[in-house]
C-alpha cells in the first residue's frame, strides 16, 4: 500500500498535463484491479515518460512475466528519478529482477561507483563540481596559514573533502557520460566486428552492458570488464 501511495503523489506532482495525470489514474486504476494488460496500453500512450510512468510499465512487464523489458523500463525509470523514496521503489524492483533472472553480479568498480551515486545523484554534477572548486580554493588560501599554525588535522579534513568530491565529480560524469543497454537474447561476444571468431563469454537475456562504440550494425561493449562486440539486435538502449 505504501509503494502505491508513493507513485501515486510523484504522479499527480510530476506529470506534465491533465491529461497524462487522467491516462495515469486509469491505468492505476487497471493495476490495482490486476488488468496488466490494458494498464501496459495505457502507460505507453503517456508522453512524455518520467519516473513514475516507467516505474508502473516496470510493474506491469513484471506481472505479464516479460522480465527483461520490465529490467529495461525500471532502469530508465532510476535515469529520471530524483526522489529518494522513488530511487528507492526502482532499486528494490531491480534487485528482484536480478535475483529472479540469476544475473551475474557486476564488478567490484561497477559496485562502488553505483554505491556513491545512489547517494550523490540528488545533487547536479555542476553543484558537485562547483564544491569541489570551493574546497580547493580554501585549501589553497588558507594552506600555508595552517601550517605555519600547526593544524594538520584541518588540513587533513580539507584535503579529505576535496578528494571525496573529486570523487564523486569523476563517478557522475562518468555515469552521465557513458551509455548503458540491457542484452534481450542470449549472445555471445565477438573478438570483432563480424561473427567469425567469437569468445567464451555468453551474454544472458537481463544482463546489463556499457556500450564503447558503434559501427554498423555492432556494438562494442564492455561486461564486467570483458571487452568485445555483439550485434545491435541483441541488445536494447537504457
Amino acid at each position: 500500500m505504501k509503494n502505491w501511495i508513493i507513485i501515486f503523489v510523484f504522479a499527480i506532482c510530476f506529470l506534465p498535463s491533465a491529461t497524462c495525470q487522467s491516462l495515469f489514474l486509469e491505468g492505476q486504476q487497471a493495476c490495482q484491479q490486476n488488468k496488466f494488460e490494458k494498464a501496459l496500453e495505457i502507460f505507453l500512450q503517456i508522453e512524455p515518460k518520467n519516473e513514475v510512468v516507467w516505474l508502473q510499465l516496470g510493474i506491469c512487464y513484471g506481472h505479464l512475466g516479460q522480465e527483461v523489458q520490465s529490467l529495461i523500463a525500471f532502469k530508465k525509470a532510476l535515469i529520471y528519478s530524483f526522489s529518494p523514496s522513488c530511487t528507492k521503489l526502482i532499486q528494490e524492483n531491480i534487485q528482484k529482477i536480478k535475483d529472479k533472472l540469476s544475473l551475474p553480479e557486476n564488478s567490484f568498480t561497477m559496485r562502488s561507483m553505483i554505491f556513491i551515486d545512489r547517494y550523490a545523484r540528488f545533487i547536479p554534477l555542476f553543484w558537485w563540481q562547483i564544491i569541489l572548486l570551493f574546497f580547493w580554493f580554501l585549501l589553497a588560501l588558507s594552506g600555508i596559514w595552517l601550517v605555519k599554525k600547526k593544524y594538520y588535522g584541518r588540513i587533513g579534513m580539507l584535503m579529505s573533502i576535496c578528494l571525496l568530491c573529486a570523487v564523486i565529480v569523476m563517478v557522475r560524469y562518468k555515469i552521465i557520460t557513458r551509455v548503458d543497454a540491457v542484452v534481450v537474447r542470449p549472445s555471445v561476444i565477438y573478438l570483432s566486428a563480424n561473427k567469425n571468431l567469437t569468445t567464451e563469454n555468453k551474454l544472458i537475456p537481463g544482463q546489463e552492458i556499457i556500450i564503447l562504440q558503434k559501427k554498423d550494425q555492432w556494438c562494442k561493449i564492455n561486461s564486467n570488464n570483458q571487452v568485445g562486440w555483439i550485434p545491435c539486435e541483441d541488445i536494447t538502449i537504457v
